[in-house]
Order: structure tokens, then sequence, then C-alpha cells
């Protein structure tokens, strides 16, 4: 019994050793090495999901789904693709593949390891880690450019992103802000999900990490970790109707999050974050209304729209995989930069060409899509936490820039999370049966095999 679980045991550190990394690589690559070693740090994940992946073969919990087709018969086209483009060049091609292709399948594979107790331990270490992340955030935020907390990978000394009141956007322990703006909803969705479902934590280790993600707003100064935060709160407000006592637990999370903004209001340097960022907010959007339409809604949703002489423009087979992420351009011409674009869908499409590139973007659709629908059944068994994943989870997947590592660990992480979490078992629920029938309740729950009692019902 022993030796059969220990494959699976093995398969779990692997997924937490995942984790870590996508944590503190970036800390890694800008205090703990030099420029060279730094870029060999960037790809340190790779070597772990290749190895649960064979892991998870000898251990039968590989799973060859259709999204995990899809992404091998990709792999394979645009890999050959590239190949034939004019300026084809296998290190960038390479590159291109891990950052599209390599991580995708580890989704699927958390999906089949991760129980209940896993998740919850996962987001216990995530509230944990937000303390010192935020502390150090904060220093950042504080510290001018040339302090030793505010270097850039390699140990370089380089100008920082700029906010606000002349102050830049903290890196945390990431190498760019990304990794800053995808951990607070994270770590939020988690606390929202531990306080609505009354799983027991520390008191002291929900307020402080509510109080954590409630400065980390503001001295973030990024406007992606606000309006994601704000998603994953409504999210948690329409979840929670699906519990069995909405009044309850709305006045529960209203009295916390009362005494977590008394709480924040009195910390130093919060009014000066808050201040950095209101000024960073009316200078990109403008005071009113029609700003955010313009600079918020209206950028989104043209980057989900790439123009139609794209697809015309770009090249069939594509220009090359991999050619327009800051990796690929760092190799080529030392400057990391997003050559073909920030826009993610556009620089798919240039780089895969129209057939490819679009074949690969249904791929990430078609995951989100998943991400809703079986949201949406959860809630139906009085299980938020699902919801709370994906909503967090859900741009990642769609539209974000899968070029950079720490955004492309995210993705991955969230998703898998959030499948995984379908499969969590809180308010147990009588579902009449006839005797003889085994099967799932709903598709979508495929590794849910339901057993009947004595009786003529069974218990999901």
């Amino acid at each position: 019994m022993a030796t059969a679980a220990s494959p699976v045991k093995l398969l779990k550190r692997l997924i937490w050793l995942y984790l870590v990394l996508l944590l503190v690589e970036g800390a890694l690559r800008k205090w703990a090495a030099g420029p060279s070693l730094s870029n060999v740090l960037l790809i340190i994940r790779d070597p772990v999901v290749i190895l649960i992946y064979l892991v998870a073969m000898s251990s039968g919990r590989f799973v060859f789904n259709g999204y995990v087709a899809g992404c091998l018969m990709l792999a394979a086209g645009t890999f050959c693709a590239s190949l034939l483009a004019p300026d084809s060049n296998l290190y960038v091609t390479l590159i291109g593949m891990r950052c599209y292709f390599l991580h995708l399948p580890l989704i699927f594979v958390m999906e089949r390891t991760l129980k209940e107790e896993d998740i919850w331990k996962i987001g216990k270490f995530l509230l944990w880690f937000a303390i010192p992340e935020t502390l150090l955030c904060v220093q950042q935020f504080l510290s001018p450019q040339t302090a030793l907390v505010n270097l850039s990978v390699g140990g370089q000394l380089t100008q920082g992103m700029s906010g606000a009141l002349d102050k830049f956007r903290p890196s945390g322990t990431f190498s760019f802000t990304t990794g800053v703006a995808a951990l607070y909803p994270l770590v939020l969705a988690v606390l929202l999900g531990f306080l609505l479902t009354r799983k027991k934590i520390p008191t002291y280790l929900s307020i402080a990490a509510a109080v954590c993600v409630a400065v980390a707003i503001p001295v973030s100064i990024s406007r992606t970790n606000a309006l994601t935060c704000a998603l994953v709160l409504l999210a948690s407000g329409v979840a929670v109707f699906f519990l069995p006592s909405p009044p309850k637990a709305i006045l529960r999370v209203v009295l916390f999050l009362g005494v977590v903004v008394l709480i924040s209001s009195w910390l130093p340097h919060f009014d000066e974050g808050v201040a950095a960022f209101s000024a960073r907010w009316s200078d990109s959007t403008g005071q009113d209304v029609q700003g955010f339409q313009t600079n918020i809604v209206q950028r989104f949703f043209g980057d989900l729209l790439p123009s139609p002489g794209l697809l015309f423009d770009a090249p069939v087979l594509g220009v090359g995989v991999g050619l327009g992420t800051p990796m690929a351009q760092a190799f080529l011409t030392g400057a990391r930069q997003f050559a073909l674009g920030e826009a993610e869908w556009q620089r798919v499409i240039l780089e895969m060409g129209p057939i490819f590139g679009i074949a690969f973007i249904l791929l990430r659709v078609s995951i989100c899509i998943r991400l809703v629908r079986l949201s949406i059944l959860s809630l139906r068994r009085e299980n938020i936490w699902p919801t709370l994943f994906a909503v967090e989870g859900f741009f990642l997947v769609l539209n974000a820039q899968w070029g950079q590592a720490t955004t492309l660990g995210f993705a991955t992480f969230s998703a898998g999370l959030a499948f995984a979490s379908v499969h969590m078992v809180l308010a147990p629920a009588k579902i009449k049966v006839r005797k003889k029938y085994r099967r799932p309740l709903q598709p979508g729950f495929d590794n849910y095999e339901p057993k009947p009692e004595s009786g003529t019902s069974y218990t999901i």
C-alpha cells in the first residue's frame, strides 16, 4: 500500500516545488545570481514540470484529454512551421514551445492529483507567504531605485516601472511587477474561501493576510491587481447566495472587512500608497467614466479583437513561435521586450500564423469555458472554491502574456487549483437515484465515482 502511494506523494511534492519556485525565482534572479545565471534561473521550473509529467505517467495520473491532445498537436505543427520560417532559429523556437505548450498539461495533472486537504495546505501557505511579501513590497515602495531591495534581475541597477508621485511599482520576490498583480488576487481568493466555508484557520492569520491584501493593492500601484481583486470580491458576493446561510455569511465577511480596513488605515505609509495609486488611476483613466471606458474596457476588448487585417498580413506559417517573447528578444538583441506588441493574441497570430494562432487561442478560450462551466456546477453543490480560483485565473489563461514566465506560472497554477477544487465535498447533499446505478451526477466531474448507500440515495 505504501509503495503504491509513494509516486503520488512524490507528485504532490513536485507540485509544491513548482509553487515555491514560482514565488521565489525572481528573488533568486535579483539577489542571488549574476546576469548569466539569472537567465538560467528563468527556466528553473521547466525541469520540475518535465519530472512531474514523468511521475504522473508512471502513476497513471497524466491526463490525456482533448485539451492535452490539442496542445500536443499544436506544438508539433507550430514547431515544424517555425523551422520553415525565413528567420528560423532553433533556440528561439524552443523558447516559444516552452512558453506556450510545456506548462499547459500541468493544469490537468493538478486536477487529478490534488485533494481537498492539499488545496487547504496550499491556501494556508499562500496566506503566510503574503505577510513577508507585503513587507518587502512596502520597503520597495518606500526605497529609491538604487536601494538593494530594488535591484533588477542579475543584480543590476535599473530604472523600475514607473507608478505615480515619483514612486515605482514594487516587484516583491518576482522578476517583474506582474507577479505581484497575480499573487494578491489569489491570496484574496483563498482568504474568502476560508471565510465563507468556515474552514478553521487562525484568526490572526486571516486578519494579517487580509491586511496584506488591503495594503498591497495601493502600494503595488497596479490597476490589474486592484481590478482583479475587485472581481474576486464581486464573485464571492454572488457565490455566497449558494451557501446554506447567505445573510450570516455576508454579515461575517462585511464585519471582517470593516475591521481590516480600520486596521489598514492606522498603518504607517498606507495613505501614501493610496495617494500614489489614486494619482496613477487618475493619470491613466481620467476622472470621468469615459476615461475608464476608453483606457480600461476598450483597451481590454481591443486586445481580444485584433484587427481583421492582421489575419491577412501575418505569414501563413507565422514568423516563428517564440520570436516576440522577452526571453527570445534578450537572446537575439540583448533587450527584454515584446517585439511583436504587448497584446497576447496579436503576438500569437504573428508568431504562429493565422491558422495555428487562432487554433491556440481557441484552445485557451475552451479552457476558460470549462472553468466557467465547472464553477457553475460546483456552486450548485455549495462549493464556491472553484469560482474564486476561476475568477482569479480566468484572464491569466484567456489573454495574459504567457511569454512572461511568472504570468505563465500563475495562469497554470490558478487553473489547476480551480479544476482540482471542483472535487471538494464541503456540503453533502442527498440525491435520489436508483440503487443499481453508479455514475457521476453531472458531466465534467470525471474523477468522481459515487457509491450507493444502503438506501435509495448516495452522498455527493
